[in-house]
C-alpha cells in the first residue's frame, strides 16, 4: 500500500504532481501534467453536493443550447451571404453556372433570385 501522506512535496514529475493531487485533493496553478486539470475538474464536480450538480448540469445544457443557437445563426448568416452576392453577380450579367460555382449554391436556386 502506498501512504501518500508520506511524500514530500517536491514537485519535480508528472508523477509528482499526481501524488500531491491524491495527497492535498488539489492541485498548484504551475502543474501541467497530462490529464490532472481535467481529474480536478472531476473531483470538484464529485464534491458537490446533488443539489449543486444538478444545478451545474442544468447550466452545461443551457449552454450547449446557446452554442447550438449561435451556430445556427452562424449557418443562417453565412447562406444568407451566398444569396446577396449571387443576386449581385446576377445584376452583373454573370453566368448562372458561374454563378454556382462561386457560391456553392444550386443551379434551380440561383434561376429562382
Amino acid at each position: 500500500m502506498i501512504y501518500v501522506e508520506k511524500f514530500e512535496d517536491m514537485i519535480h514529475e508528472d508523477i509528482d504532481e499526481w501524488v500531491y493531487f491524491f495527497k492535498h485533493g488539489k492541485i498548484r496553478e504551475d502543474f501541467k501534467s497530462p490529464g490532472i486539470l481535467l481529474a480536478a475538474k472531476k473531483l470538484d464536480y464529485l464534491m458537490m453536493s446533488e443539489e449543486e450538480r444538478r444545478g451545474y448540469d442544468d447550466y452545461l445544457a443551457y449552454l450547449g443550447q446557446e452554442v447550438g443557437i449561435l451556430d445556427t445563426a452562424k449557418e443562417e448568416g453565412r447562406e444568407e451571404g451566398k444569396v446577396l452576392t449571387a443576386k449581385a453577380a446576377l445584376k452583373k450579367g454573370l453566368s448562372v453556372e458561374l454563378i454556382a460555382e462561386i457560391t456553392g449554391l444550386p443551379l434551380e436556386e440561383i434561376v429562382k433570385l
